[in-house]
């Protein structure tokens, strides 16, 4: 019996640490491997960019999203600005017929039918060769959008995923959230130098229109965009140029957690739904880019809870065991006792905001795919926004 603890004490912990070292493994591998179609092929053939924005009850930050876009360098590129609102009952539209602006173009569902339905709808509306999809929330760098296109020069570049840059992430949670961007972004970074990216961000990235896909209901659409376009033999990169200005995505730790499994469930439905993607002997390194990134991370709670239950058990056979025993307590520990205690020390609390915050994903993560198990879906959205 102890044996079969200790196997699964060491799988566990060699799992968990498989994703921590994920980053630094593509930096090893990308010194022998590099993707098929790297090479730049020039292709500076572009008329019009479309900006693709699906809001609900806005407010203020689609007035301030708009003066943004229209504010931007874009070196006399034709654009157009497609708004379309799900059930929105506020004074979005009053915003709009202020500007009142030709290239303004507004359109709306009566009830709220759900985000990927209006990204559908709206780039049906669309004139552009190029789909620029944002959050009202998002506030562009003003090279953004130039350097966003100049990425579609290579024909072999579907689509691009910009960088966002979190504010006001000083204490708690939004400050814990930063270094989980930053882990995400430095993985990223490696997995473009090996083709494309396992993961994007809906508040900034284009795509060539000829790429869209028909969001289904149900998934992340940002994850269904990158994945659909690679299916199709393009790639999907990460451009750290492109910048795009956040407040944290994280309001409260109840916020978080409904976040957490409503992204853990879209997203993998939309995996699901690519499962071909999976197949290493038709989409090579990518495949396994994709395990680890998004199926070994999303297992994360099982492997923590197995690690600390078969180390229950072998705590006392050695020094190394017992350490790891308490170390798990201590480091849960923090995590329950954040909020009432440990946020209120003030040279601490950033480092248990850590903690916390990771315990408080993983958890999301835990409850996400047990709804994905049971087919539950998430379809409207109400986004919780910093006017």
């Amino acid at each position: 019996m102890i044996i079969f603890f200790i196997t699964i004490y060491y799988f566990s912990a060699l799992s968990i640490l498989t994703f921590f070292a994920y980053p630094f493994f593509l930096y090893v591998i990308s010194f022998f491997y590099k993707p098929k179609n790297i090479k730049d092929k020039i292709n500076t053939n572009i008329k019009k960019v479309s900006f693709i924005i699906a809001i609900h009850n806005a407010g203020n930050l689609l007035e301030n999203k708009l003066k943004n876009i229209n504010s931007l360098d874009l070196d006399n590129i034709d654009y157009e600005i497609i708004i379309f609102s799900d059930g929105t009952d506020d004074y979005s539209n009053k915003i709009i017929e202020k500007f009142g602006a030709a290239n303004i173009k507004y359109f709306s569902h009566k009830e709220q039918r759900g985000k990927n339905l209006c990204l559908n709808d709206a780039v049906s509306k669309a004139e552009g060769d190029i789909l620029i999809f944002s959050d009202p929330d998002a506030t562009f760098a003003q090279d953004t959008v130039l350097n966003l296109l100049k990425n579609f020069r290579n024909k072999n570049v579907g689509g691009v995923c910009g960088h966002t840059v979190l504010q006001n992430n000083e204490r708690g949670i939004k400050f814990a959230q930063k270094y989980y961007f930053n882990f995400d972004i430095m993985i990223k970074k490696y997995e473009t130098k090996l083709g494309s990216i396992t993961s994007n961000i809906g508040k900034i990235c284009a795509l060539r229109k000829e790429m869209y896909t028909e969001i289904p209901e149900g998934v992340t659409d940002d994850l269904y965009i990158s994945l659909s376009t690679i299916k199709k033999n393009r790639r999907f990169i990460f451009d750290k140029n492109s910048i795009a200005y956040i407040k944290p995505l994280s309001k409260s730790p109840s916020h978080e957690l409904e976040r957490r499994v409503r992204i853990v469930t879209g997203s993998l439905r939309g995996i699901f739904l690519n499962k071909e993607l999976l197949n290493p002997l038709k989409y090579g390194f990518f495949s396994i880019e994709l395990f680890i990134n998004k199926i070994l991370r999303r297992l994360m709670p099982f492997f923590l809870l197995l690690l600390f239950i078969s180390n229950i058990f072998i705590a006392k056979i050695n020094y190394f065991t017992l350490m790891t025993m308490a170390g798990q307590i201590a480091f849960y520990l923090i995590a329950i006792l954040y909020l009432p205690f440990f946020k209120k020390i003030h040279f601490f609390s950033n480092i248990a905001s850590v903690i916390f915050y990771f315990c408080l994903g993983n958890y999301g993560m835990l409850i996400g795919i047990i709804k994905f198990l049971r087919r539950e879906t998430v379809t409207k959205w109400n986004p919780v926004k910093d006017g």
